[in-house]
């Protein structure tokens, strides 16, 4: 009797091992019959993980909780159960939840001795959140090996971007100064404003390629991104040709961002223009279209570069030839373009995603051959309002004011003659050097003789900041207009903090260094 009392107490202690352990366990249980493959009993797991209530979920076909590949396994799953085997499979399966959204689980399958007939037990292991990470791995993995290319490339171009603008600064400004000699009707002007056209469009493109490895500090404001998108297309669909229709659908209310606006104002132009001639002439439509998406929404869950915050969407779209998938993997690449006959650059895509990613944002194109493309561009909100108008983003008309002595440094000889005789022809006199150290030299001679210095930041003796630093320790009051082709970290926001009293990039036009040499000086004057 005390064996058999034994026993009875053995069993109803394993009984309720299993109960509890199948009660208890994390992994979601589906008890299941191999023959019908339908549900027979499920554990709270599985009711949690499904979103379904034991009742919803008994007699249910494996095949309604799981993808359809299942039923291709069926036969798997039958032997593996019949002759006592574990099934697991290395694929991912999806488990559809009760609200519709997938999970991807991972399956294990084995037999149970309940009853005379065996009866099979899946063991499902949600494995998104595993997956979210990998993804997100996989994303910071990239997002760092971009960085680190364009952090080469960068570092290439701000010094090529230096000699390169100083190349044609001098070819830019004597064509100006040509043209001031001729008269109007001349034959020669023609040529001459070709000349300069060109030389912008260096200009342009070497600011592009900066831009790629922009380290300096960006001071952003709230702005409305309704305004800063109208004000955009106002300027990109004067030339748009009459067989292509332009659709604008813009988000009612506030849609503030952080932002630099010019810079988000060449994205949108750059990403309407891309769109256009993606048409190549045809008859076609272009839309921009902006919206909020929550922070929830499964969009902005799945991508690993974004922010946990609701975030403004503006998706540029063409029903163009589309963007065949291998080309789509590289369209952001530096230098890499699909436009034929030397229409691209290949810079513009790159500067628009290195734009966007130091927003806080993320880029990404969808597009099938003959269905068109559509460039979407995410961009975290801000609660907070801008401004209601942008008049403290214009410049003060400067005021009228007497001419004076310049200090003229650049290393370049060309760039000395070329800004030398700009500034005597408008009346000031200018002391020309090529070596940074002479010019300190000839300033701390007679620091009063002067009323302004200009000069270069990358030169081989002595940089643009550290001779800044050396005549204000001289005389602190002394201001000092940076001239520059690449000038690192110094922005025209922040050049005050290097001690500059303004910035000029590089090719500098010549009523541009004029009227910030009159500006300066007489914002000094007593």
């Amino acid at each position: 009797m005390r064996m058999e009392s034994s026993r009875q107490q053995d069993s109803r202690f394993h009984q309720e091992l299993a109960r509890s352990f199948f009660e208890e366990v994390g992994d979601a249980l589906f008890v299941f019959d191999p023959k019908t493959l339908r549900v027979v009993d499920v554990n709270p797991a599985a009711q949690r993980l499904t979103g379904r209530r034991r009742q919803e979920l008994l007699d249910m076909p494996l095949a309604d909780l799981f993808s359809a590949r299942l039923e291709k396994d069926a036969e798997d799953l039958r032997d593996a159960i019949q002759i006592t085997q574990i099934f697991q499979s290395n694929e991912e399966y999806s488990l559809t939840r009760k609200e519709g959204t997938p999970l991807e689980v991972n399956l294990t399958v084995t037999r149970i001795h309940v009853r005379p007939t065996p009866l099979g037990l899946i063991v499902a292991r949600d494995i998104s959140h595993r997956k979210r990470n990998k993804q997100a791995r996989r994303a910071l993995e990239e997002k760092l090996h971009r960085s680190e290319r364009l952090e080469s490339i960068g570092k290439m171009a701000g010094g090529i971007a230096h000699d390169f603008r100083n190349l044609i600064t001098p070819i830019q400004a004597f064509a100006r100064l040509a043209m001031e000699e001729l008269d109007e009707q001349h034959p020669v002007q023609e040529y001459l404003r070709n000349m300069v056209e060109h030389t912008n469009l260096a200009k342009e493109l070497t600011a592009q390629i900066l831009t790629l490895n922009n380290r300096g500090e960006q001071r952003r404001t709230p702005e409305s991104l309704v305004a800063l998108i109208d004000e955009a297309l106002l300027v990109a669909r004067q030339s748009v040709p009459g067989n292509i229709r332009v659709e604008v659908g813009l988000m009612e209310g506030p849609t503030t961002v952080y932002a630099d606006p010019t810079q988000l104002k060449q994205v949108v132009i750059n990403l309407f223009n891309n769109a256009v001639q993606a048409l190549d002439l045809r008859e076609g439509t272009v839309a921009v279209r902006l919206a909020r998406i929550a922070a929830d929404d499964p969009f902005i869950r799945s991508r690993a570069g974004l922010s946990e915050t609701d975030h403004f969407k503006l998706s540029v779209e063409d029903d163009g030839p589309g963007i065949p998938k291998d080309k789509a993997a590289k369209i952001f690449e530096p230098f890499y373009t699909t436009k034929t006959g030397g229409k691209g650059s290949g810079v513009g895509l790159a500067v628009v995603q290195s734009i966007v990613l130091n927003h806080g944002g993320e880029i990404l194109v969808e597009s099938e051959p003959g269905k068109g493309a559509a460039f979407i561009v995410c961009l975290p909100c801000v609660e907070e309002r801008p401004p209601e108008t942008d008049i403290a983003r214009k410049p003060k008309t400067p005021p009228e004011t007497s001419l004076g002595s310049i200090l003229f440094v650049d290393d370049d000889e060309s760039i000395v003659k070329l800004g030398s005789t700009i500034l005597r022809r408008a009346g000031f006199n200018v002391s020309p050097h090529t070596d940074s150290q002479e010019a300190l030299d000839a300033f701390a001679a007679a620091p009063r003789a002067f009323d302004l210095v200009i000069t270069d930041m990358m030169m081989p003796v002595m940089k643009g900041d550290e001779l800044a630093r050396r005549i204000h320790e001289k005389t602190p009051d002394m201001p000092i207009i940076l001239i520059s082709g690449f000038s690192g970290n110094v922005t025209g926001e922040n050049c005050t903090e290097y001690g500059f009293s303004q910035l000029i990039e590089k090719p500098m036009e010549p009523a541009q260094l004029v009227e910030a040499a009159r500006r300066v000086i007489a914002a000094n004057s007593p």
